[in-house]
């Protein structure tokens, strides 16, 4: 089953990028492996996302994500629909819907994103939303991120996400703070990833904070990645990760 899945994601990239008449402007796909807050190793992300440009100044993109966790194997599709009206500015609206193998159970989020240019090969990246998962859980979310191109080579990123959950069984401000270096070699599509986060709970219901380890490797076709806005990709982060990582949900 997962091993289809991950075929899936992948799959997405190569044939759909090929019809051009689409206005299709690029594909990326990435498998990246991270230690969870228990210190076991797994697909942390597994992605594919498709970016069409539908006039001069409006987009749709596209993903399929897939992670393990210990309370299951999760799985999303996701949409954005943004408008760019300038080379330094372009924000829009997301929805996703997820759900957890092997269980009868699934969630949605719906928010705002926007990347602006801050010069100097550099984006400022900010998405705020609201999800609900079908059990009654509901929350919301936001986060914020800057992407830095020191070279044509290397990219930096940071990142916070911020999740509040406010539920009889679970009062907690969930966090993940995250660092993460893209490498990629003279015209090739293929690149690899190290990253490191901090994640962890604050609130009536605080949890202690961990550090994990990821290592990946992407794929990037077309007009997409880097710290440029026309060609940066919107983020895609799972405000109910966290608590599927540690098996309290």
């Amino acid at each position: 089953m997962q091993i289809l899945r991950l075929a899936m994601v992948f799959g997405l990239a190569g044939p759909v990028y090929a019809d051009g008449s689409l206005g299709i402007t690029g594909a990326s796909a990435s498998l990246g492996y991270a230690q969870d807050e228990l210190g076991v190793w797994q697909v942390e992300a597994a992605a594919a996302v498709v970016d069409v440009a539908v006039t001069a100044a409006h987009g749709v993109q596209l993903g399929l994500r897939y992670a393990d966790t210990v309370s299951g194997a999760a799985g999303a599709v996701e949409g954005h629909v943004y408008l760019s009206p300038n080379d330094s500015q372009k924000y829009g609206l997301f929805v996703t819907l997820s759900d957890l193998d092997g269980r009868a159970l699934r969630w949605g989020t719906f928010g705002g994103e926007g990347i602006v240019s801050l010069g100097l090969d550099t984006v400022a990246e900010v998405r705020a939303g609201i999800g609900y998962a079908d059990d009654g859980l509901d929350f919301i979310f936001a986060g914020a991120g800057l992407a830095r191109a020191v070279s044509d080579n290397l990219l930096l990123e940071a990142a916070l996400d911020l999740a509040d959950f406010d539920e009889p069984g679970l009062r907690a401000l969930s966090y993940e703070a995250s660092v993460r270096a893209n490498y990629h070699p003279d015209g090739a599509a293929f690149g690899g990833y190290i990253s490191l986060t901090q994640s962890g709970f604050s609130g009536p219901d605080e949890m202690d904070g961990e550090t994990r380890i990821g290592v990946g490797i992407s794929l990037e076709i077309g007009s997409v990645g880097g710290a440029d806005v026309g060609s940066r990709i919107f983020r895609g982060n799972d405000p109910v990760a966290p608590l599927l990582r540690r098996g309290i949900w």
